[in-house]
């Protein structure tokens, strides 16, 4: 005959389930109102979808919001599956931790590997991409179409590049002749943005480099995004997206809070000072 356990003690293990499953949700729907709380923030900060206006990324209070969430996330009280799932090591060369996404705009955190640069010149399908550099320094390239018979113009194999369901299609175009525009290394604590036409490649650097990332919503027409390479990409090479590690992942959201708590102390400073000298 087994134990018998007696039935107040079963009644007692019931109810501090109950109360333990009740906190659990509790828990779960603070995040989630905070996280919501974090996107109505940037969406009210720049107030349209068509991305003509940018998201000011370095504002102290949102830096705030998506500390705390960040937390949240490293401490399990968020759940870190869906960032686990969205997030990979991009083939450009960093990352690509994305935080999360509401109403088509995306919270990203981009932290790039030393000694890797863009493997081509891009643009991209967001119609407005906002960066604030909150590591380093970011060394970008930004070329403009030209005439074949320009100085300074070289020519460029043009494709379309679009997601189709799981599948990445690629499609070669022609020739375009590009040049550069301006190179422009884009300091920490500094904030740029891009649209969906700008051609860029970012540079190799030997140095830490890291960005916070909001993406606009992609405008319903523009599903591709253009690829200029130097030679023509017959075929794409089967995708891997490497994925991180739940260990690497908390390795880089420690960092991320290391970083914005440090940039925080910065905006916070220099408004400050803004406001003697004023």
């Amino acid at each position: 005959m087994g134990i018998q356990i007696p039935s107040f003690q079963i009644r007692i293990q019931i109810r501090a389930s109950r109360v333990l499953m009740m906190k659990g949700k509790k828990i779960e729907k603070r995040v989630d109102l905070m996280v919501d709380k974090l996107f109505n923030s940037l969406i009210d900060d720049v107030g349209v979808f068509d991305g003509s206006e940018k998201i000011r990324l370095n504002n102290p209070i949102l830096i705030k919001e998506i500390i705390r969430y960040v937390r949240c996330l490293r401490d399990g009280s968020a759940d870190l599956t869906e960032v686990l799932e969205e997030s990979y090591i991009h083939k450009n060369g960093f990352q690509k931790i994305v935080l999360g996404r509401r109403e088509g705009f995306a919270l990203r955190f981009h932290r790039y590997l030393p000694g890797v640069g863009d493997q081509n010149v891009h643009d991209h399908r967001w119609s407005r991409m906002d960066s604030y550099v909150i590591e380093g320094g970011l060394s970008a390239d930004y070329l403009c179409h030209g005439q074949e018979s320009e100085d300074g113009v070289e020519p460029w194999e043009t494709h379309t590049y679009r997601k189709i369901k799981s599948d990445y299609v690629v499609e070669h175009k022609g020739t375009s002749y590009l040049k550069l525009e301006k190179n422009v290394i884009h300091d920490i604590g500094t904030t740029y943005s891009m649209d969906s036409y700008q051609l860029h490649r970012i540079l190799p650097s030997n140095t830490d480099v890291a960005t916070l990332v909001v993406t606009h919503p992609v405008p319903r027409a523009r599903v591709w995004c253009n690829l200029y390479q130097k030679e023509i990409i017959e075929e794409l090479e089967p995708v891997h997206e490497i994925r991180l590690t739940e260990d690497e992942m908390l390795d880089s959201l420690k960092h991320l809070e290391t970083l914005l708590s440090n940039q925080l102390c910065n905006e916070l400073r220099m408004n400050s000072i803004e406001k003697v000298v004023a």
